[in-house]
């Protein structure tokens, strides 16, 4: 794919997985994370075999702390890494490690080229639109509240602290020493 650099893929992408990046005009990263769901889940992902998911990783959004856990997760150490690949390293580190933010999931049974295609389509029109880009960041994406922003730091703490409180997140806040939530 022009412009777009290979992290992390399998040589047949289409059965296995494949993940490619795209630094964008304002210095972050745009990862397209191809899953076939056969392969990661058996039997129970023939109905949706191809997933590929659109995430955003901004390196300079992401404590010290949490770079080093992203490396570490992935037994990593930067000084083993040619200097004009450490950043597309790290990038791939963070996906991995869950520190980038779910901007869009394309999925199908047919056609795996198209797919893909869709979400790199979608992925450079996020680097495009900033209305768009913030519109997908500031939404819910998960249970508890958090945004895609927050999510992609590993700040859940930020949506503990936001209502509506339910049993799940006063779960969650019980789990993280915080009182209940009212």
């Amino acid at each position: 794919m022009k412009g777009w650099t290979d992290v992390g893929s399998d040589v047949n992408w289409v059965d296995y997985h494949g993940k490619w990046a795209r630094k964008a005009a304002d210095g972050s990263w745009y990862v397209l994370d191809w899953t076939n769901m056969v392969d990661a889940c058996g039997a129970e992902g023939e109905d949706c075999p191809y997933v590929c998911e659109v995430k955003r990783v901004d390196l300079s959004d992401l404590s010290a702390e949490t770079l080093k856990s992203a490396l570490d997760c992935v037994g990593l150490d930067l000084d083993d890494v040619k200097p004009e690949h450490r950043d597309c390293a790290l990038v791939e580190a963070c996906v991995s490690y869950g520190c980038a933010q779910p901007l869009e999931s394309f999925s199908g049974a047919k056609y795996p080229e198209r797919i893909r295609a869709n979400a790199r389509r979608y992925a450079e029109q996020c680097m495009k639109d900033a209305a768009l880009l913030a519109e997908r960041l500031a939404r819910p994406v998960n249970r508890i509240g958090s945004t895609a922003a927050e999510y992609g730091r590993g700040d859940i703490d930020a949506a503990l602290s936001r209502g509506p409180f339910d049993t799940g997140k006063n779960l969650m806040r019980k789990l993280h020493g915080l009182p209940p939530g009212v």
